[in-house]
Protein backbone atom coordinates (compact mmCIF):
# COMPACT_ATOMS: atom_id res chain seq x y z
CA UNK A 1 0.00 0.00 0.00
CA UNK A 2 1.13 2.99 -0.88
CA UNK A 3 0.72 6.23 1.33
CA UNK A 4 2.26 9.78 0.72
CA UNK A 5 4.50 11.51 3.47
CA UNK A 6 2.68 13.92 5.55
CA UNK A 7 5.82 16.00 5.95
CA UNK A 8 8.45 16.73 3.37
CA UNK A 9 10.97 17.90 6.10
CA UNK A 10 10.73 14.67 8.14
CA UNK A 11 11.60 12.68 5.08
CA UNK A 12 14.02 14.45 4.13
CA UNK A 13 15.58 13.78 8.00
CA UNK A 14 14.68 10.41 7.63
CA UNK A 15 16.22 9.59 3.83
CA UNK A 16 19.19 11.49 5.68
CA UNK A 17 19.48 9.02 8.65
CA UNK A 18 19.01 6.54 5.92
CA UNK A 19 21.80 7.35 3.99
CA UNK A 20 23.97 7.55 6.86
CA UNK A 21 22.69 4.04 8.40
CA UNK A 22 23.78 2.41 5.11
CA UNK A 23 27.27 3.68 4.96
CA UNK A 24 27.71 2.65 8.28
CA UNK A 25 26.85 -0.40 7.66
CA UNK A 26 28.65 -0.77 3.81
CA UNK A 27 32.16 -0.39 5.60
CA UNK A 28 31.26 -3.02 7.94
CA UNK A 29 32.80 -6.54 7.09
CA UNK A 30 30.21 -9.30 5.76
CA UNK A 31 29.77 -12.19 3.27
CA UNK A 32 29.76 -10.74 -0.59
CA UNK A 33 26.66 -9.58 -1.50
CA UNK A 34 25.00 -9.19 -4.99
CA UNK A 35 26.26 -5.70 -6.07
CA UNK A 36 22.92 -4.80 -7.78
CA UNK A 37 21.37 -5.36 -4.45
CA UNK A 38 23.44 -2.78 -2.66
CA UNK A 39 23.30 -0.28 -5.35
CA UNK A 40 18.82 -0.24 -5.82
CA UNK A 41 17.75 -1.78 -3.04
CA UNK A 42 19.47 -0.45 0.48
CA UNK A 43 18.96 -1.26 4.43
CA UNK A 44 20.70 -1.04 7.77
CA UNK A 45 19.09 -4.33 8.91
CA UNK A 46 21.38 -7.34 7.64
CA UNK A 47 18.95 -9.99 8.62
CA UNK A 48 16.18 -8.07 6.49
CA UNK A 49 18.42 -7.59 3.11
CA UNK A 50 19.42 -11.31 4.08
CA UNK A 51 15.74 -12.42 3.39
CA UNK A 52 15.88 -10.26 0.52
CA UNK A 53 18.44 -11.69 -1.17
CA UNK A 54 17.36 -15.07 -1.06
CA UNK A 55 14.03 -13.86 -2.44
CA UNK A 56 15.83 -12.31 -5.25
CA UNK A 57 17.85 -15.94 -6.15
CA UNK A 58 14.41 -17.82 -5.91
CA UNK A 59 11.99 -15.54 -7.78
CA UNK A 60 12.21 -14.08 -11.65
CA UNK A 61 9.37 -11.08 -10.32
CA UNK A 62 11.06 -9.74 -7.92
CA UNK A 63 14.76 -10.01 -10.01
CA UNK A 64 12.42 -8.39 -12.85
CA UNK A 65 11.12 -5.84 -10.26
CA UNK A 66 14.79 -4.86 -9.30
CA UNK A 67 16.00 -4.46 -12.71
CA UNK A 68 12.97 -1.93 -13.47
CA UNK A 69 14.22 0.12 -10.75
CA UNK A 70 17.82 0.24 -12.01
CA UNK A 71 17.03 1.40 -14.81
CA UNK A 72 15.38 4.37 -13.07
CA UNK A 73 17.25 7.18 -10.71
CA UNK A 74 15.62 5.65 -7.33
CA UNK A 75 17.30 4.07 -4.08
CA UNK A 76 14.66 2.38 -2.28
CA UNK A 77 15.59 2.05 1.49
CA UNK A 78 13.79 -0.83 3.06
CA UNK A 79 12.88 -0.70 6.91
CA UNK A 80 11.65 -2.90 9.58
CA UNK A 81 8.46 -1.76 11.16
CA UNK A 82 6.04 -3.37 13.69
CA UNK A 83 3.92 -0.19 14.27
CA UNK A 84 2.05 -0.42 10.69
CA UNK A 85 -1.38 -0.57 10.44
CA UNK A 86 -0.85 -1.82 7.26
CA UNK A 87 1.42 -5.02 6.75
CA UNK A 88 3.80 -2.67 4.22
CA UNK A 89 4.18 0.78 2.67
CA UNK A 90 5.77 2.81 0.14
CA UNK A 91 6.97 6.19 0.69
CA UNK A 92 8.40 9.34 -1.42
CA UNK A 93 10.70 10.57 1.29
CA UNK A 94 13.18 13.23 -1.23
CA UNK A 95 14.26 13.70 -4.66
CA UNK A 96 18.01 15.46 -5.10
CA UNK A 97 20.47 16.08 -7.82
CA UNK A 98 17.64 14.00 -10.22
CA UNK A 99 17.71 10.84 -7.86
CA UNK A 100 14.40 10.15 -6.12
CA UNK A 101 14.44 8.59 -2.40
CA UNK A 102 11.79 5.90 -1.74
CA UNK A 103 11.20 3.97 2.19
CA UNK A 104 9.67 0.96 1.79
CA UNK A 105 8.38 -0.11 5.68
CA UNK A 106 8.01 -3.97 6.50
CA UNK A 107 6.29 -5.98 9.05
CA UNK A 108 9.24 -8.30 8.95
CA UNK A 109 7.40 -10.59 11.63
CA UNK A 110 5.04 -12.11 8.79
CA UNK A 111 7.04 -15.44 7.53
CA UNK A 112 9.73 -15.32 5.03
CA UNK A 113 7.62 -16.25 1.99
CA UNK A 114 4.02 -13.88 3.05
CA UNK A 115 7.32 -10.77 4.00
CA UNK A 116 9.03 -11.71 0.20
CA UNK A 117 5.48 -11.80 -1.34
CA UNK A 118 4.69 -8.67 0.08
CA UNK A 119 8.12 -7.12 -0.75
CA UNK A 120 6.84 -7.47 -4.44
CA UNK A 121 3.47 -5.76 -3.88
CA UNK A 122 5.61 -2.90 -2.23
CA UNK A 123 8.16 -2.69 -4.92
CA UNK A 124 6.14 -2.93 -7.55
CA UNK A 125 4.24 0.31 -5.99
CA UNK A 126 8.34 1.70 -6.20
CA UNK A 127 8.09 0.79 -9.77
CA UNK A 128 4.99 2.61 -10.33
CA UNK A 129 6.56 5.93 -8.69
CA UNK A 130 10.17 5.33 -10.54
CA UNK A 131 8.97 5.09 -13.91
CA UNK A 132 6.24 8.67 -13.30
CA UNK A 133 9.49 10.88 -13.69
CA UNK A 134 7.16 13.54 -12.60
CA UNK A 135 6.35 12.38 -9.32
CA UNK A 136 8.79 14.69 -7.42
CA UNK A 137 7.11 15.46 -4.29
CA UNK A 138 3.27 14.65 -2.53
CA UNK A 139 1.55 16.11 -4.78
CA UNK A 140 2.49 14.83 -7.25
CA UNK A 141 2.77 11.28 -5.76
CA UNK A 142 -0.90 11.52 -5.12
CA UNK A 143 -1.89 12.79 -8.59
CA UNK A 144 -0.11 9.94 -10.11
CA UNK A 145 -2.36 7.01 -7.63
CA UNK A 146 -5.10 9.29 -8.62
CA UNK A 147 -4.86 8.56 -12.05
CA UNK A 148 -3.42 4.57 -11.62
CA UNK A 149 -4.86 3.08 -8.63
CA UNK A 150 -7.99 3.29 -5.99
CA UNK A 151 -8.10 5.76 -2.92
CA UNK A 152 -8.65 3.89 0.62
CA UNK A 153 -8.79 5.13 4.05
CA UNK A 154 -6.29 3.63 6.33
CA UNK A 155 -7.44 4.80 9.82
CA UNK A 156 -4.73 6.86 11.85
CA UNK A 157 -2.95 6.83 9.12
CA UNK A 158 -5.33 8.43 6.52
CA UNK A 159 -5.29 8.14 2.78
CA UNK A 160 -3.35 5.35 1.31
CA UNK A 161 -3.94 3.86 -2.21
CA UNK A 162 -4.05 0.45 -3.97
CA UNK A 163 -2.94 -0.80 -7.56
CA UNK A 164 -3.96 -3.90 -9.25
CA UNK A 165 -0.29 -4.73 -10.81
CA UNK A 166 0.75 -4.20 -6.89
CA UNK A 167 -1.88 -6.93 -5.64
CA UNK A 168 -0.44 -8.88 -8.60
CA UNK A 169 2.70 -9.10 -8.60
CA UNK A 170 2.55 -9.97 -4.65
CA UNK A 171 0.71 -13.21 -5.63
CA UNK A 172 3.00 -13.61 -8.05
CA UNK A 173 6.16 -13.57 -6.02
CA UNK A 174 3.86 -15.93 -3.65
CA UNK A 175 3.48 -18.22 -6.50
CA UNK A 176 7.19 -18.56 -7.44
CA UNK A 177 8.10 -19.14 -3.62
CA UNK A 178 5.88 -22.08 -2.98
CA UNK A 179 7.28 -24.01 -5.63
CA UNK A 180 10.72 -23.61 -3.65
CA UNK A 181 11.78 -25.35 -0.31
CA UNK A 182 12.96 -23.13 2.18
Amino acid sequence: MTRPLRSTAAGTVLAIVLVCGHAASANAPSKPKRQVAVTVLRSSDRDLMGIVEQGLVRSATLRHLEDRLRQARVIVYLASSHELSARGRTRLVGTGDGWRYLLVDLDTRLPRVDLLSLLGHELQHAVEIAEAADVVDESTLIALYQRIGVSQRDGAAGLAFETRNAIEAGHQVLAELMGMNW
